[in-house]
């Protein structure tokens, strides 16, 4: 599969991913760092919204910061 493919590799350290759900974490597995992302779209259910701020590095990139940013702190566009 797509992941044992990853761990092949062994350059993959980190994967995001989004959809239009309101689930937002990290976990890692087997040394790779997964990220959802909370929804982006605007016709689903739950009222957050917004993105994943990623700044890398490229002479350190395993050391990459990120965030994720409900749009209402960005815009006066109110969900709620």
């Amino acid at each position: 599969n797509q992941f044992e493919s990853w761990k092949k590799t062994g350059d993959i350290f980190a994967a995001f991913f989004g959809h239009d759900h309101v689930n937002d974490f990290r976990m890692n597995i087997d040394g790779i760092d997964l990220y959802q992302t909370l929804g982006a779209g605007y016709f689903t259910y739950g009222l957050e919204r917004g993105g994943r701020l990623i700044i890398l590095d490229e002479n350190t990139p395993r050391r990459l910061e990120t965030q994720s940013i409900e749009i209402e702190r960005i815009t006066d566009t109110k969900f709620r």
